[in-house]
């Protein structure tokens, strides 16, 4: 199989859910990214 259970689930994602499952990403990584930069400071 190429591309594991994963992408075969991403391909039956719509674009809109591929976006929002993007912008979850970005602001999952933004709030990890402030907490590290708080602890350190």
């Amino acid at each position: 199989m190429g591309g594991g259970l994963l992408q075969e689930d991403l391909s039956q994602w719509s674009g809109f859910a591929k976006f929002l499952a993007f912008l979850a990403g970005l602001a999952l990584a933004a709030v990890l990214f402030y907490l590290a930069y708080r602890v350190a400071s």
